[in-house]
């Protein structure tokens, strides 16, 4: 038998020499005194000697067995040290805590909501991924990501954080020069802005339309430049490169600076759940549940901020 099985049964006979009593050790390790005898047994099978002997007063530790009991308290420290330490993390999380989210929700929600998780939990070292690209919890070595759209199917687990809808932008400048397009039919004959996430066809929906409504059309567009950055897709809009489907939490600043025209306004393009993802299976650590809780508060909060809801 390894070792290792018998820590259980040198536990279990720790609390009997140390209560002098089965019955009183079976009590307070919630097994049956049989069960505790049997432990017993056990170690003394394994050592081949006897570890207790009953008198008339009742039990005493052999020589054997006060050796072993030296030993075995020990271990119950070092068990009871190693729950304390993890009780004390439950409490006051320490280590590096590694975030993925989309540069979309970088100032208004991400940050905010991780300067007061660390305010909360000053023992933590963030570690922070910003790219648009989907990162994998696992092989990034990742605590939580932040999600657009829809995730493949996984075993993680994910929580709702809220939706933001996609509309049509195009700059003063762009629009003196070009004109705007008056209905998605018109799209083809201007510069197309083709951030990597949209796919061809576009689908474009009836503005106000729920998140599940079925699409009014499709339009196959010709990039005139493709980007893989939310930054760079909103600064090219913004510099007239052309016409671009941008995220309306990000467009509606500079549509108020004057800066971008909404254009199309009765359509929209595709409404983006963003969620939480964790791959804890049991009960998530105390701060990525207020982590959680501070992203949907501050998720919720941009949006009324920016009159989105």
């Amino acid at each position: 038998m390894h070792n290792v099985k018998l820590i259980p049964s040198l536990l279990v006979f720790a609390e009997v020499a140390q209560r002098g009593s089965f019955t009183k050790a079976a009590v307070y390790l919630g097994l049956s005194k049989s069960a505790v005898s049997q432990h017993i047994k056990r170690l003394e099978a394994h050592v081949g000697s006897q570890l207790l002997a009953r008198n008339t007063r009742g039990m005493a530790l052999t020589t054997v067995g006060v050796r072993l009991f030296e030993r075995s308290q020990a271990l119950t420290r070092q068990a009871s040290s190693a729950l304390k330490g993890i009780d004390a993390d439950r409490v006051e999380p320490k280590g590096k805590f590694s975030v993925t989210f989309p540069s979309l929700l970088e100032k208004g929600v991400a940050l905010p909501a991780l300067r007061q998780l660390s305010v909360e939990f000053p023992g933590l070292s963030l570690c922070l991924r910003v790219t648009e690209q989907p990162l994998d919890l696992i092989e990034e070595k990742l605590d939580v990501a932040i999600y657009a759209g829809t995730p493949k199917d996984s075993d993680y687990r994910l929580l709702p954080l809220g939706s933001i809808q996609d509309m049509f932008y195009a700059s003063p400048l762009y629009i003196d020069n070009y004109g705007a397009p008056l209905s998605p039919s018109d799209l083809s004959g201007h510069q197309w802005i083709a951030p990597t996430w949209h796919k061809s066809p576009l689908l474009l929906y009836a503005a106000g339309s729920p998140i599940d409504a079925v699409p009014t059309h499709e339009v196959a567009l010709d990039a005139f430049v493709t980007c893989d950055a939310m930054a760079s897709s909103i600064e090219m809009t913004r510099k007239s490169f052309g016409v671009c489907l941008l995220p309306e939490i990000a467009a509606r600043p500079l549509m108020e600076r004057g800066e971008l025209k909404h254009i199309l306004p009765g359509y929209r393009g595709q409404v983006w759940p963003f969620s939480f993802i964790h791959a804890f299976k049991a009960q998530k650590p105390v701060h990525v549940t207020r982590f959680y809780e501070l992203l949907r508060t501050q998720f919720a909060r941009v949006l009324v901020e920016k009159h989105i809801l």
